[in-house]
């Protein structure tokens, strides 16, 4: 299990590949919990690599449970 790098939930590795929740960044893939973390994370992924995302909310306003959200 890797963490989200924005919401900070447990992502599971191969469920995010075949759901294409996964981008490869400075040298590493990131695993993200819906469509929507892995879009605010492409839109400032040094931001969340080095730590300034805020890990207290997921863009889906709550904690990705659907992961088809902003599909």
């Amino acid at each position: 299990m890797k963490l989200c790098p924005v919401c900070h939930t447990e992502v599971d590795e191969q469920e995010a590949m075949n759901e294409r929740r996964v981008v490869y960044y400075s040298g590493r893939f990131y695993y993200f919990m819906c469509p929507k973390c892995k879009w605010a994370f492409l839109k400032d992924p040094k931001g969340y690599v080095v730590g300034r995302g805020r890990p207290e909310l997921c863009p889906a306003s709550r904690p990705c449970l659907d992961k088809t959200a902003g599909e």
